[in-house]
């Protein structure tokens, strides 16, 4: 019976320091430029498969194991950021837009392509007051607009 005892004691001595292999971090993401809060950011755990992604405010939380050392930030348009966690339970970052220049990219009807690799025409038509145009369709909002 003593066995039984001492057996039930090592295994509930051993699940315990199982439990303890996992910790919570929890933050906000926001952007550099106007510092509001970011939503869909992704947030990667190094060493480790999963992740998580921001929400509608920003805040974010990840359950990582304890071996895990950084966490990796990223979004469209924004520069991919490591950041070391240590023993730290919160992390809030700041996201910093990518510099790229929208001069050689040209948006085509089936994706986008450099204007360097783009062979025929391209026209340009600005015109604010597109969106305000009672189409369904953006093909309809420009027809007779461009030559």
């Amino acid at each position: 019976m003593k066995k039984i005892h001492y057996l039930f004691l090592l295994l509930l001595l051993l699940s315990s320091s199982v439990m303890g292999q996992k910790k919570v971090i929890t933050g906000k993401v926001t952007s550099q430029g106007d510092n509001e809060p970011m939503q869909g950011v992704t947030v990667l755990a190094s060493k480790q498969k999963g992740g998580t992604t921001t929400k509608a405010d920003g805040t974010y939380t990840i359950t990582v194991d304890k071996t895990v050392t950084t966490l990796i930030f990223s979004s469209v348009g924004f520069t991919a950021q490591t950041v070391e966690i240590g023993d730290k339970t919160s992390v809030n970052i700041t996201m910093v837009a990518a510099v790229t220049s929208n001069d050689e990219v040209i948006v085509i009807g089936y994706g986008t392509q450099k204007k360097s690799h783009l062979t025929g025409a391209v026209s340009k038509y600005k015109n604010e007051k597109l969106d305000e145009t009672p189409v369904s369709r953006l093909d309809q909002a420009l027809q007779g607009k461009i030559a």
